[in-house]
């Protein structure tokens, strides 16, 4: 999924150097499965696909699910460690055609990120917003789901006018429709609100008509031991932001921008020779615009083009054991940036044929009657502390633990 980073710029008499960047909810969302497979919605059948079509919760009704463990796939233990999930759901069929969902404390990973600022006037400490709560509703082959997020903090100097506060919110709504063409849209309205407040001076940011949307289009052929997925996922994320600074009576203000497109085409061939053993082999080329602005005339365009390709195995058939382990490495990334300061204008552009280092998983799984299944992932960075290994400078041996309870067999 695509990230970026919005940068306001420092104005008189304040340092405002926040930065915002926004994400699709959801398209980051992995489980421990698929953490381990390195595989997700386009490439790989699995119940975690709600999050990006929330149409399948048909097709996965009477489940509950508790996970606990780092979310980001492939950081660094510094990066993970602190930041540990623990999320609940389940999934129940009505006993007509409909089934409904409520999660609650999944990882937040989309629209709204702020950095705090170092500076006179600076903003109140800043957390990701908390993930309220996931609702999922559909019947025969649509359904729907809503996500909510909040922050809101405000700090105060006593005996002075001195006070600044925040608020953060994010609503995110997902429709999906399954069929010859699995078809799923996400859209999302991340908002953020900052003002500081002295003797001397107010300041004020915001975000400026944020919104995002993912589309994607998903073809498979399940009823088939060996068989091909395919899919496209067009994102366009619109991310602003808005800053005023009023000191000594003199207004100062400032805008961001930055827009996003990004296209990807996808395919994953599954290979299962037995009910026990499965292969996928993937790959997707991806191809996105950045285009940012700050006033005064300040603005840059990158363009990127990557060729991610992931090969996956699953052995069930070892008792009630389940072995996992993949493979992942960037065979193409090319990237090139344009930026224009005044009527100065930079251009720049990198090519690697070899693409980045080969990234491991690793998992195991254990499964009791096809009714109560836990799973484990084993943190990633035992694979990238090379001779450290031995040394532990990972303090987590598993990185994701998960349990998924099946109550209607």
């Amino acid at each position: 999924m695509v990230k970026k980073s919005l940068i306001l710029m420092s104005m008189t008499s304040l340092l405002i150097v926040n930065q915002a960047y926004a994400a699709i909810d959801a398209l980051d969302t992995v489980n421990t499965r698929t953490f381990s497979l390195q595989q997700d919605y386009f490439t790989l059948e699995d119940d975690f696909n709600i999050w990006t079509n929330p149409a399948l919760v048909s097709k996965y009704k009477n489940r509950g699910y508790i996970e606990l463990g780092n979310y980001i796939a492939g950081e660094s233990s510094a990066a993970n460690n602190g930041s540990t999930s623990k999320m609940l759901g389940v999934l129940y069929g009505t006993g007509g055609s409909s089934t409904v969902g409520l999660f609650l404390g999944r990882p937040y990973n989309g629209n709204v990120e702020i950095v705090e600022s170092v500076g006179a006037g600076a903003l109140p400490d800043y957390e990701d917003p908390i993930n309220r709560f996931d609702l999922f509703w559909a019947t025969g082959n649509v359904g729907f789901r809503i996500n909510y997020n909040s922050y809101v903090t405000e700090s105060k100097v006593s005996g002075t006018t001195t006070k600044s506060e925040i608020a953060a919110r994010d609503l995110n709504f997902s429709f999906g429709m399954t069929g010859g063409m699995d078809m799923a849209v996400t859209v999302g309205l991340p908002l953020f609100s900052g003002k500081s407040t002295t003797v001397a001076s107010t300041d004020d940011i915001k975000t400026n008509s944020a919104f995002n949307v993912a589309f994607s289009l998903r073809s498979t052929d399940n009823n088939a031991n060996n068989h091909f997925n395919y899919g496209l996922l067009a994102i366009f994320d619109k991310n602003g932001a808005k800053a005023k600074d009023v000191t000594g009576g003199v207004t100062t203000t400032a805008t961001v921008k930055e827009d996003t497109i990004s296209l990807s085409a996808i395919g994953g061939y599954n290979i299962r020779p037995n009910a026990e053993n499965l292969v996928i082999a993937s790959a997707r080329v991806v191809v996105a615009q950045d285009k940012g602005a700050t006033s005064p005339a300040t603005s840059n365009t990158a363009t990127r083009l990557e060729i991610p390709a992931a090969i996956s195995y699953e052995n069930s058939g070892i008792g009630n054991f389940i072995l996992r382990g993949s493979a992942s490495k960037s065979l193409l990334s090319y990237r090139s940036n344009k930026s224009k300061v005044g009527t100065t204008t930079t251009t720049t552009s990198e090519s690697d044929s070899k693409g980045d280092e080969v990234t491991v998983g690793l998992g195991v799984g254990y499964k009791l009657k096809d009714v109560l299944r836990f799973d484990f992932a084993v943190n990633q960075d035992l694979f990238f502390t090379g001779a450290d290994f031995l040394s532990g400078i990972s303090n987590t041996l598993a990185s994701k633990v998960s349990m998924i309870y099946t109550f209607d067999k």
